[in-house]
């Protein structure tokens, strides 16, 4: 009934459109398409693979120059069929259709200071050398020079399950009695963490 529906109002489902625009770009040994001269991806870490697909087709079939660029490091949409490395997934699939990619590596940050910058490379090391992000020591992150010495040092400490509430709560009471004025966001990997974390605090007698 879904499909009649769409069929009726001319209308294409989101997790259609890739694959309906795939179907459009093989379907003709020559489409009659404007070929697009440039195809620039932002964000391409969160690609998937029926999207590179796509990308390559179009990049082989039109003869566009192909351009992405992304940070493996800010990838967060797994859970909808996203590479864990989209890099070097578009490597494996574009050599055997004859497409020979150049990569170049952004180390350069003009964010953020040294101090910020080398407090967060153990961090990603660790995760690098455990398989949980492609992560090198090329990939280390260096600042503007203009920004060197600056920013703040990201501390860590490790915990469990059970007591990562409790111990983030206790520094967000530590902060606010310091910086009464200020807001604080707490980041939860899950809904249930920040439930846990809430209750901690409005168990210290805080508000959230």
């Amino acid at each position: 009934e879904f499909r009649k529906s769409c069929l009726e109002n001319q209308s294409v489902p989101m997790s259609q459109l890739v694959s309906l625009a795939l179907a459009g770009i093989t379907a003709e040994k020559h489409p009659s398409v404007k070929s697009p001269r440039y195809l620039f991806v932002d964000e391409f870490q969160d690609t998937d693979t029926q999207q590179m697909k796509f990308l390559l087709e179009v990049r082989k079939t039109l003869g566009s120059r192909l351009f992405v660029v992304g940070d493996p490091k800010q990838a967060i949409y797994r859970f909808r069929g996203a590479e864990g490395d989209a890099f070097k997934s578009l490597d494996v699939l574009a050599k055997p259709m004859g497409i020979n990619l150049t990569e170049r590596y952004l180390t350069r940050n003009f964010r953020s200071g040294s101090v910020l910058l080398d407090s967060l490379h153990p961090l990603f090391a660790v995760w690098g050398n455990n398989d949980h992000l492609p992560y090198k020591a090329k990939d280390r992150l260096l600042p503007d020079v203009e920004k060197m010495g600056l920013g703040k040092k990201i501390t860590y400490i490790k915990s469990n399950h059970d007591a990562f509430p409790v111990q983030a709560a206790k520094f967000i009471m530590k902060w606010r009695e310091q910086n009464p004025t200020a807001k604080i966001a707490v980041l939860c990997r899950r809904n249930n963490h920040a439930i846990k974390v809430k209750q901690e605090i409005q168990h210290l007698g805080g508000t959230c």
